[in-house]
């Protein structure tokens, strides 16, 4: 992951001090870190860190995108701290604790990088609440 040769690329290519870097992986954000010690970062819902505690923890200086699930949940809400550290998720690809959450966010994830395996592989099947309502799509189908 560190010595992934396309995001080092695109980091040195692209990044500007005003931009913000979505991670999904504590030990990427160390990496990127030292690497670009002035970096603001956004705390990805794809974390699961549901637990308030740790979510004040992470919002306490990043920015910290709420789990999905939570999102209508008033009494969640209320006990976060940071709030003007935290973002709401609108539109997202999973029905609330979706079981199938993780595999669809990881063929989507590993298809920017051109790898399109998992998203020609995996099918929105028994595990996925949507599986009547997207008729058998592949998740490349549904994501277009």
């Amino acid at each position: 992951m560190l010595n992934d040769e396309l995001c080092n690329n695109f980091f040195e290519k692209f990044y500007l001090p005003q931009d913000k870097i979505i991670i999904a992986n504590q030990k990427l954000k160390e990496y990127l870190q030292k690497k670009i010690p002035n970096a603001s970062f956004v705390n990805s819902t794809t974390l699961s860190v549901i637990d308030p505690d740790k979510v004040n923890e992470l919002s306490r200086i990043d920015e910290y995108v709420i789990y999905y699930s939570k999102n209508l949940d008033d009494e969640y809400l209320k006990s976060l701290l940071y709030k003007d550290n935290l973002e709401i998720l609108c539109g997202e690809f999973c029905v609330p604790n979706c079981p199938a959450r993780t595999e669809h966010y990881k063929a989507i994830s590993m298809s920017y990088k051109g790898d399109n395996s998992l998203l020609d592989e995996f099918e929105l099947s028994q595990k996925c609440p949507r599986k009547n309502e997207l008729n058998g799509l592949t998740i490349s189908e549904v994501a277009k």
